[in-house]
């Protein structure tokens, strides 16, 4: 395991995702590091000033603290230093570890906000995507993960993912992505309401500034979606499962999804089953380029059950016509209901 995935792995430890099988080979790597290179990983300067509580003892602490008595002591280190306690090593190495791989993170991801300032080295180029209403795009990604961005999507991805982790931005839209597994790296999206962590998996984010809610949506492996200013309810989905973020009440809810009604817009299908006209009004205006204005906003919260393999927008709207007892007409690209 070289540096920048035992950095990784180290980040992953102390936030608590490690399984055992990973916490060992974490230990067995670290216990093949020599003591320059861990001083590589953990320099002196970084953890020689800090202060706190101790930390639980734990194998990987007492292998690191393994490392920091095998280094020699020289004349230039403070005196109060040689003779700190075997227990303030452990918990400065340890302390050091986290806040050197956290520092990373969080320094990475305002890269694109922060050029003038950062080390060229750690700059991450993001390009932005916007999509059309009516279209869809597919997008190769440099690790080999492959997206279906959706109409009316604009997305911010990098040139190059960092070595510590994949992040994507969704300012909004909806995105299908089939991402590439690699453990060491976790891939993450984030929108402007949902962080959404995994390791390999095919999953949709939907997220839309105008619409109440937020959507994850998984077909195969496991993700974590949480809300950025709610860490804490990190939820987490299998395949078949859907949860919908309520954005003004800041809860999620869970449910169980028919994978051909989730998936369908990918291949230009719309499954609708006891939908809103105006859940059918939301999809459809990124799905076609169209606009829609209901004049009578009681038919907003009549439902419908229907599906539409490829239709035109007049033949989807003759059909709500001729079920829902409404009129339409088409002006330009709008489409007036009453």
């Amino acid at each position: 395991m070289n540096q920048a995935a035992i950095r990784q792995q180290m980040l992953l430890y102390y936030a608590g995702e490690l399984l055992p099988a990973q916490q060992q080979a974490l230990l067995e790597s670290l216990q093949l590091v020599s003591t320059e290179e861990l001083e590589v990983l953990y320099p002196y300067s970084e953890w020689v000033e800090i202060k706190g509580a101790v930390f639980p003892t734990e194998k990987i602490e007492v292998a690191l603290q393994k490392h920091r008595q095998l280094r020699p002591v020289t004349a230039n280190q403070p005196a109060r230093i040689r003779q700190l306690p075997a227990f303030r090593w452990q918990f400065r190495v340890a302390c050091a570890a986290a806040i050197l791989v956290v520092s990373t993170l969080l320094f990475t991801r305002t890269m694109d906000k922060s050029k003038d300032t950062a080390p060229a080295a750690l700059t991450v180029s993001y390009k932005t995507v916007q999509v059309d209403n009516g279209k869809k795009i597919r997008i190769n990604l440099p690790d080999g993960s492959v997206i279906t961005a959706g109409g009316g999507t604009t997305l911010r991805i990098p040139e190059v993912f960092t070595d510590l982790q994949r992040e994507v931005f969704l300012d909004e839209g909806e995105v299908f992505f089939d991402v590439h597994r690699d453990t060491a790296k976790p891939f993450i999206v984030h929108t402007g309401n949902l962080d959404v962590k995994v390791l390999g998996t095919s999953f949709s984010v939907r997220d839309y500034k105008e619409e109440a809610t937020g959507t994850v949506s998984v077909r195969t492996g496991k993700v974590a979606v949480s809300n950025p200013t709610q860490k804490e309810s990190t939820v987490y989905l299998l395949p078949g499962h859907r949860t919908k973020l309520d954005k003004a009440a800041r809860r999620f809810h869970q449910s169980q999804i028919d994978t051909t009604s989730a998936f369908g817009w990918l291949e230009g299908v719309y499954v609708f089953r006891g939908a809103t006209l105006q859940e059918i009004t939301e999809q459809l205006k990124h799905g076609y380029p169209v606009n829609f204005e209901v004049r009578n906003s009681v038919l907003l919260t009549k439902r419908f059950s229907a599906t539409f393999r490829k239709n035109s927008i007049v033949e989807i709207m003759e059909q709500l016509q001729l079920m829902g007892k409404l009129r339409y007409t088409i002006n330009n690209n709008t489409v007036i209901i009453q």
